[in-house]
């Protein structure tokens, strides 16, 4: 494998914008709780929860890219990083939905997802397809 990228592809800063401030918002409603008397316990679990779920989601797409090389792809995810040859390279399906369209890229060693919310998307998706030779309609 290469050991550098001819090009690298990351979630769009739009959905990393979101959820850091989605978790910015819900630490500030924690700190306003924190000022007012008499807030149940349930409320702060409730916050709790939110500010969890925004901030692991931030956490989980930030850490990720797809590098694309001349003889493959190096995977990087919150804990894994996976180099795949174009060779060990499948097939690819396309899901489209409403909110966003799936990409799987199916290996010899395993899936590889990405999503619409990657910043040039159909650019890997069409590296993926001419590097592995694969016929897509």
């Amino acid at each position: 494998m290469a050991e550098k990228a001819d090009r690298t592809f990351r979630p769009s800063p739009a959905l990393i914008g979101a959820l850091a401030a989605g978790a910015a918002s819900w630490l500030f409603v924690l700190l306003v709780l924190c000022t007012l008397p008499g807030v149940g316990g349930k409320t702060y679990l409730t916050v709790f929860f939110f500010l969890g779920f925004f901030g692991v989601f931030l956490v989980y797409h930030a850490s990720q890219s797809i590098a694309v090389h001349e003889d493959g792809l190096t995977v990087r995810r919150l804990l894994r990083l996976q180099s795949f040859d174009f060779g060990d390279i499948l097939r690819v399906e396309i899901s489209p939905g409403p909110a966003m369209t799936v990409y799987e890229v199916f290996t010899r060693r395993g899936p590889i997802q990405f999503s619409s919310w990657f910043r040039g998307h159909r650019e890997l998706f069409d590296l993926i397809v001419r590097g592995a030779r694969l016929n897509q309609a």
